[in-house]
């Protein structure tokens, strides 16, 4: 329940605004007041009485930058190092060179609730730096989310106009708009960085009588953005075909995920058996 507070601390209540926690993982709740259940999201109950949020959840998110810094970058988290970073892969365009990440570091939920998937890199050549594969892997989480945000909005019915993006990677400004282009969907940034807490403040001034419910609360509390970040039609073009070829790649790994998962845990039997005394 803690993400579906963020989903009230951002006013996340209405047709069409959704909320995208761009965190370790990245979460997103689409709200409805319909009961419905699907490939592409868990559904979660809402304080807002009889309503839900169909979320969506990939495991790296902020996790998989880390990761990055970590196994690329020589651990350097300088914030120089950071922001230069980050401005050498804004340089680029759309593709990151010929890379496509699959972000599965952690296995994949929604949409396919796979514990074998794994990560993947496709197009690497030896003409790529760290700026393209950085690119890369917010891409992935990107298209990733126009994926499953997609599934969502074919099988339910409801538009998605906007996100709001809460979590420490909405600070990056790159970030946000390649899933502005990705996703063909404003991106809002607010002023509260704690919306989970904020929602639940809200839940609580509406319990105690102070709201008539929590969409009063959410309407009073919640508060304007201070940045908006728009599709960019040309990028969003070429998001749109490098998305089709996204959607490609798991259904043909899936088979070669399962026989690299049973080959790991015959490895790993072997080699406790190895260590066992005689």
């Amino acid at each position: 329940m803690l993400l579906a507070a963020a989903g009230w601390g951002v006013n996340a209540l209405a047709a069409g605004r959704a909320y995208l926690n761009l965190g370790t993982a990245v979460v997103a709740g689409i709200h409805s007041e319909k009961y419905s259940i699907g490939q592409a999201w868990r559904t979660m109950g809402s304080c807002s009485r009889d309503s839900y949020y169909y979320e969506t959840s990939l495991r790296s998110g902020t996790f998989l930058i880390d990761w990055f810094l970590s196994a690329w970058a020589g651990g350097n988290q300088d914030l120089e190092f950071r922001s230069r970073l980050e401005s050498e892969a804004a340089a680029l365009p759309p593709g990151s060179g010929g890379i496509l990440a699959v972000p599965y570091w952690g296995a994949v939920m929604t949409p396919y609730w796979d514990r074998d998937a794994r990560g993947c890199l496709a197009g690497l050549t030896g003409a790529h730096r760290p700026p393209h594969l950085y690119r890369a892997l917010l891409e992935g989480i990107a298209l990733e989310q126009a994926m499953v945000t997609g599934m969502i909005e074919r099988d339910v019915g409801i538009e998605v106009r906007e996100f709001v993006a809460i979590g420490g990677g909405a600070a990056s400004d790159l970030w946000c708009q390649i899933v502005a282009d990705a996703c063909g969907k404003l991106v809002k940034r607010p002023r509260t960085v704690e919306a989970s807490s904020l929602g639940a403040a809200m839940c609580a001034a509406a319990a105690v009588g102070w709201f008539p419910g929590v969409p009063a609360a959410a309407e009073a509390m919640s508060g304007a953005a201070i940045r908006e970040i728009g599709p960019c039609p040309y990028n969003r073009a070429r998001y749109a075909e490098l998305l089709d070829i996204y959607r490609e790649i798991y259904p043909r790994l899936r088979q070669t995920y399962r026989k690299l998962a049973a080959y790991q845990k015959s490895v790993e039997a072997a080699s406790r058996q190895s260590n066992e005394p005689v």
